[in-house]
């Protein structure tokens, strides 16, 4: 698919402390960039001035991704 075929792009630059040795993100980055997408997403559509009032936040309560999830303790 080609950025044309979507409706919205955000173009974001990974960071060097997000990538380990070899130059691969980590896993659990991905969530924060998710965040950020919807986030700029809402930024992009200028939502919060068109709707003062609507509070709107994006929680992810769970994640059904095998490859992000914590580390078991104990």
């Amino acid at each position: 698919m080609s950025r044309t075929d979507f409706a919205f792009h955000h173009q974001f630059r990974v960071r060097w402390a997000e990538t380990d040795a070899q130059g691969i993100v980590f896993n659990a980055r991905y969530l924060d960039y998710a965040d950020i997408a919807i986030t700029e997403y809402w930024r992009a559509l200028n939502f919060a001035q068109k709707y003062p009032d609507t509070q709107v936040q994006n929680p992810c309560e769970k994640s059904n991704d095998p490859m992000v999830r914590s580390h078991p303790t104990g």
